[in-house]
């Protein structure tokens, strides 16, 4: 039931942002954005060396609050200082209070790559995610088919 409702709420949010900021935007203002660091070099560098993710999460459903107020560029900051490969952006409202903006946000303030952690169910959240400084989402394989994970997959390749 969790996965279900935290896809609706996914698609009702994607909706709303549909409507604001149309795909044609989106992709002109990715023509004007530099290439993102790359997401499997970071994490995969160095033999027998450990590489963190660092996550940037607002809320848990079963914790609750996790630093909630604290800002992210001061979280991402320092994670990199700290010596993160890489940094999980937790973009989901539902029941993470995380925010699209969390991921432009830290986007302008590191330059490791960033990975976008939502339910992401659609390419414009792709082109989204890449438009606000992410390297790589992450799919939710229990929240998707898998003819629709191969199709995320595929356009998040391109």
């Amino acid at each position: 039931m969790f996965i279900e409702d935290a896809v609706s709420a996914a698609a009702a949010s994607l909706r709303e942002r549909m409507e604001s900021t149309p795909t044609a935007t989106l992709e002109r203002a990715l023509a004007a954005r530099p290439k993102p660091p790359d997401f499997n070099a970071a994490v995969s560098r160095g033999v027998g060396r450990v590489n963190i993710i660092a996550e940037v999460k607002r809320m848990s459903p079963s914790a609750g609050s996790i630093r909630e107020d604290t800002p992210v560029a001061e979280l991402v900051r320092a994670y990199c200082d700290a010596g993160a490969a890489a940094v999980s952006v937790l973009t989901s409202e539902y029941k993470f209070g995380g925010r699209i903006a969390d991921l432009l946000e830290a986007g302008r303030e590191i330059d490791i790559p960033l990975l976008r952690k939502d339910f992401i169910v659609d390419p414009y959240q792709v082109l989204e995610s890449r438009v606000c400084g992410a390297s790589a989402v992450l799919l939710v394989a229990a929240a998707l088919t898998v003819a629709r994970i191969r199709a995320l997959e595929g356009y998040a390749r391109e």
